[in-house]
């Protein structure tokens, strides 16, 4: 049982600086209230940073989808296609198969239909 007065010991220690401090009516000083301050002040700066960070990348990911959906919906149009012919050219066909079709580009995007005979 030698573990039990060291634990109580602690616990009396404990309840002893706080009844210490309870009893100083002096309160913080200005040092502690100044750094309290700052520290606040950091967090405040810190949060307001990650909210404009955040706010900023999802505006440019909005731009950059509706960019996306445009070129999207400029491709599945059926209009403005380039006539053009596609070849298919295998190492065992002996002659290479042409295909007519329509072209549709929008910036990177590809898209290629058979043409209506």
């Amino acid at each position: 049982m030698s573990g039990q007065p060291v634990k109580n010991n602690t616990l009396q220690r404990l309840c002893f600086a706080a009844r210490q401090k309870a009893r100083n009516a002096s309160g913080d000083s200005l040092v502690e209230a100044i750094a309290a301050i700052l520290i606040a002040a950091l967090g405040a700066a810190l949060l307001a940073t990650m909210v404009m960070s955040s706010a900023s990348a999802t505006m440019r990911n909005q731009e950059r989808l509706s960019a996306l959906y445009t070129a999207e919906s400029t491709l599945a149009s059926p209009s403005g296609g380039a006539e053009v012919t596609v070849v298919i050219q295998s190492g065992s066909l002996t002659m290479p198969i042409e295909i007519p079709a329509l072209l549709y580009s929008e910036d990177e995007y590809i898209r290629y239909e058979p043409k209506a005979e």
